[in-house]
């Protein structure tokens, strides 16, 4: 079905974003993906109460630290206005404050912020379990549903009072949709109307073409810390790349597989064994730096650049070298589809920002299909200038992983038709 647009739904930040957002919703791509998920849009809306679970885990020591994802949720909630909802209740949590009400992760600091971007005043509820919310106004933000231990024990009871506010459920959280927790769970536990909100439509559709259906040439980009926590990813990316450009401190646990020196480098001393079994089995798809940006330390005290075979024993290597950046984007050039998941040298220190910056800066100026999957990858792009230059940033970095393993998404699943 089409979906007629509103001005109101662009914001200048995400502009593209949200084109993309809805050129995919108003052509029903997503219907052919692996989740089968059942829209917002062919909801009955009118005069109904909808409760929302949201992405906003983004308040730290009272102060929000990041709006990218309330930004995102704004299609979603105007959607759910101009369709003529009575009152859309927000629901999601901040932190991991263990079951207890913790002051400084409190949602409270998001109300303001989305008076600003809503027509009307937002209210907001400081207990989740109260008996009755008010009819009034359009929209109320919940507290943290983590102030209760039950939400992440995927308490029954928990979702059931939580359903009990809304005629329709609908799920918009894509970064806790690898999580079983009573909020995400509510369509298992009530029989109540549960929809896919356009964020995870989005998601679903985007990340689909990593999985599924890409156009190839297909490359890749992955700036691990260790081999042991990414087997599957790796392997699953091995399977559908044509090529893997390698970065990050994993950068050195292959090296070290081949028998030479990293120094002081971070090694996952464990995975030796699957970083060489890798190379044995994936070498002409693997691409591994030619020269690294070496320090005394992880503060970058006399930062220069050498050889990948000639990392002295007293240095760490934080960054990929100057020929190693020529050299992959000479190889991305060839590329239509590409997959970065994260940065590839520790770019929150100045200079070692700058191989990142270098590649995500040219993706920017091209029109292949890059995607992004991953927190610190997403920073990184922000660091860049890029953010809203390249076709997808998932807001999702553990979800993201999990979907491209191929993994079951319960906060996925229970959306589906």
């Amino acid at each position: 079905m089409g979906l007629k647009l509103s001005k109101s739904y662009y914001h200048p930040a995400n502009s593209r974003i949200l084109n993309n957002i809805f050129l995919y919703i108003h052509t029903n791509s997503f219907l052919t993906m692996k989740y089968n998920l059942n829209p917002v849009q062919e909801a009955e809306l009118k005069d109904k109460k909808v409760i929302m679970r949201v992405d906003y885990d983004v308040v730290k020591d009272g102060k929000i630290k990041d709006d990218d994802r309330l930004e995102k949720s704004l299609p979603t909630i105007k959607f759910i206005i101009e369709s003529g909802a009575k009152q859309i209740i927000l629901i999601a949590h901040n932190g991991k404050p263990k079951g207890e009400n913790i002051p400084s992760l409190s949602l409270k600091p998001i109300k303001p912020w989305l008076d600003k971007h809503l027509p009307e005043e937002v209210g907001f509820i400081d207990d989740c379990m109260k008996g009755t919310l008010p009819d009034a106004p359009k929209v109320l933000l919940l507290e943290n549903l983590r102030f209760y231990g039950e939400e992440k024990v995927n308490n029954p009871d928990f979702a059931k009072k939580l359903a009990s506010y809304g005629d329709i459920y609908v799920g918009n959280a894509f970064a806790t949709a690898h999580r079983e927790h009573a909020s995400m769970m509510i369509p298992t536990h009530c029989d109540i109307p549960s929809y896919a909100g356009l964020i995870l439509q989005r998601e679903v559709e985007m990340l689909s073409k990593v999985t599924d259906s890409c156009d190839h040439p297909f490359h890749a980009i992955v700036g691990f810390a260790k081999i042991g926590d990414k087997i599957q990813v790796l392997e699953n990316l091995l399977s559908k790349t044509d090529k893997l450009l390698i970065g990050g401190a994993v950068v050195f646990t292959f090296y070290k597989s081949m028998g030479k020196e990293v120094g002081n480098s971070l090694v996952d001393d464990d995975h030796l064994d699957t970083a060489k079994a890798l190379l044995d089995k994936y070498g002409d798809k693997i691409v591994l730096p030619e020269d690294i940006v070496i320090a005394d330390s992880i503060k970058g005290e006399n930062p220069t650049t050498v050889a990948w075979d000639a990392i002295p024993a007293d240095k760490i290597g934080l960054d990929l070298g100057a020929q190693t950046v020529a050299k992959y984007i000479q190889t991305l050039e060839d590329a239509k589809t590409v997959f970065w998941n994260g940065p590839v040298g520790v770019f929150e220190v100045k200079p070692f920002d700058e191989a990142t910056n270098k590649i995500a800066q040219y993706l920017a100026r091209t029109d292949k299909t890059t995607i992004i999957g991953g927190g610190d990858t997403t920073k990184a792009m922000k660091n860049a200038g890029v953010y809203e230059k390249l076709t997808h940033v998932s807001t999702g970095g553990g979800a993201s992983l999990e979907f491209i393993q191929g993994k079951d998404l319960p906060g996925l699943r229970v959306l589906c038709r």
